[in-house]
C-alpha cells in the first residue's frame, strides 16, 4: 500500500516540474530527466503520477538547478510594497508552490508527535488546514476578531503593522481570540504560521496555549524575515522551530525588505 509520504513525494515532483516548465522547454527537460516529452506533458498537466522511484529522481535532478525558495519569495513580494504579504497569495497565483511548501512542512511534522495544530487566521491557516487534512490532526484557529459571546480567552500582542512603505507603528495593539470549546488541556500542540516578522504572533499563540494547559512542543513557519528575531524567539519559547525560507537571504527580490534593512 502506498504511504502518504510517497503520494506527497509524487505531487512534489510534479510541482517542481511545473516550476521548471516556466523557464525550460519540454525538450530541455526531457534531456535533463531522460524522459520522453509526452510523459512529461502528462505529469505537468497532472493527468498521471510518476512512480515513487521516478518521482524521487525528478526531485533530485530538478533541485540541482531549480530553487523553489526564490520562486516563492518572488511570488510573495510581487505587487504592492506598502503591505507585508501573507502566504495566501501563493494559493491564488501559484498552487504548485503551495504544493511544494505543503510537502516540505509535512516532511517535518510527520516526525513529530502531536494532537493539534494551533494557528492564526491568514496565510498560515491555509497551510495548517492542508496539513490537518493529510495528518488527520485538528486545527485550532485563533481569530483576530472578537467572537460573539464571552466564552473565549485572548492574548494581546503588538504586530509590526505597515502604515506606509517602510513606516511601522510598534505600539499598534491587537488581540488574538481563542474560543474555549477548542481548548483541550494537555493536548500536544504544534504552532504554525506563514511568516515570522517580529515573532509576536508566535509568542501570543504560545502564551495562549500554555496558559490553558496545552503542551507546545514544536513550531513551524514558511518564512523568516530576520535571523536575529528568529533566534531570539526560539530561545525565549524554548521549543524547536523550523522554517523553510530565509527571507533575509533574498533581499534583492523584495523592495519591502530593502526598506527595512535600509
Amino acid at each position: 500500500m502506498e504511504s502518504v509520504k510517497d503520494f506527497l513525494r509524487k505531487l512534489k515532483a510534479i510541482a517542481l516540474l511545473q516550476m521548471a516548465k516556466r523557464n525550460y522547454t519540454y525538450k530541455e527537460l526531457s534531456t535533463r530527466l531522460n524522459l520522453d516529452t509526452p510523459t512529461l506533458n502528462r505529469y505537468v498537466n497532472r493527468q498521471i503520477l510518476p512512480t515513487n522511484k521516478r518521482a524521487q529522481k525528478i526531485i533530485q535532478t530538478l533541485q540541482n538547478f531549480l530553487n523553489p525558495s526564490i520562486e516563492i519569495v518572488k511570488c510573495l513580494f510581487s505587487g504592492s510594497v506598502e503591505e507585508l504579504p501573507e502566504a495566501d497569495k501563493i494559493f491564488t497565483s501559484h498552487p504548485e508552490l503551495a504544493m511544494w511548501i505543503i510537502s516540505e512542512i509535512f516532511d517535518r511534522v510527520s516526525r513529530k508527535s502531536f494532537d493539534s495544530i494551533l494557528t492564526v487566521e491568514g496565510g498560515g491557516y491555509l497551510f495548517a488546514s492542508c496539513i490537518s487534512a493529510i495528518t488527520g490532526k485538528r486545527v485550532i484557529l485563533a481569530r483576530k476578531r472578537k467572537p460573539h459571546g464571552s466564552n473565549y480567552i485572548f492574548e494581546t500582542y503588538y504586530p509590526h503593522t505597515l502604515l506606509k512603505a517602510g513606516v511601522f507603528n510598534p505600539d499598534f495593539q491587537r488581540n488574538l481570540f481563542l474560543p474555549r470549546y477548542l481548548i483541550r488541556r494537555k493536548d500536544r500542540v504544534i504552532l504554525m504560521d506563514d511568516v515570522i516578522w517580529t515573532g509576536e504572533t508566535m509568542r501570543a499563540l504560545f502564551k495562549m496555549a500554555t496558559r490553558v494547559g496545552m503542551n507546545v512542543n514544536y513550531g513551524i513557519v514558511i518564512a523568516v524575515w530576520s535571523k536575529d528575531v528568529f533566534e531570539t524567539l526560539q530561545k525565549d519559547l524554548a521549543i524547536p522551530i523550523d522554517y523553510l525560507i530565509p527571507l533575509y537571504k533574498y533581499r534583492k527580490y523584495s523592495k519591502i525588505l530593502e526598506v527595512q534593512e535600509g
